[in-house]
């Protein structure tokens, strides 16, 4: 018997390990504000609305630099990186974005825009070595999939399983490893159970 208690305390250690890292990463992804406000990382884009090439508008280079960690906006040591002016660059990365989200391209900051840069989102790029990812023709009706718009950077096709696969096997691969000194008592169970017969 044994045998039996060590092979149950194991499945249930897995088990609770299992609802322990299902817990936490639920944990993980609730907002940290108990009113469930979203995160205001991005909030200093809103100040840039109706913003449009031309203007010189004070703290235009934190958005130069939100567009370059997405990869739109490459000055490549250019004189206009640090600066607060809107330029052909600036705008052209800004038609890029509202290109890749399915906005009206105006190539300024409308009310549309702003309210989508303003999105809580992860740091991976949009654009990859000069690469757009998301260009491909896909379901409109599928807008995002848990607040990634762009999906097909994770996983390159279609987003659904084909009609012929309706039943989906699965099964959890033990990672307990047996205790010492258990091998002669399950071997002993194994003869006692052979010889009763």
């Amino acid at each position: 018997m044994p045998a039996m208690a060590s092979k149950t305390a194991s499945v249930c250690v897995v088990f609770c390990l299992l609802i322990f890292v299902l817990l936490s990463q639920r944990t993980l992804a609730k907002p940290t504000d108990p009113h469930g406000h979203q995160h205001d990382s991005f909030k200093f884009i809103q100040h840039f609305e109706g913003c449009h090439k031309g203007q010189n508008v004070s703290g235009l280079q934190e958005l130069k630099k939100y567009f370059t960690k997405f990869g739109y906006l490459n000055y490549d040591h250019s004189k206009h990186a640090n600066d607060d002016e809107f330029d052909d660059l600036l705008e052209s990365a800004i038609k890029s974005y509202q290109k890749s989200f399915h906005l009206n391209v105006t190539g300024s900051l409308d009310t549309t825009t702003v309210k989508r840069m303003m999105v809580p989102r992860c740091g991976v790029p949009d654009v990859v070595n000069g690469t757009r990812k998301g260009t491909k023709k896909h379901n409109r009706k599928l807008k995002s999939i848990h607040g990634v718009s762009h999906y097909e950077f994770f996983f390159p096709g279609p987003l659904r399983w084909p009609p012929t696969k309706t039943h989906l096997r699965y099964r959890f691969a033990s990672s307990a490893s047996q205790v010492p000194g258990t091998e002669n008592v399950s071997s002993k169970l194994i003869i006692d159970k052979k010889s009763k017969e």
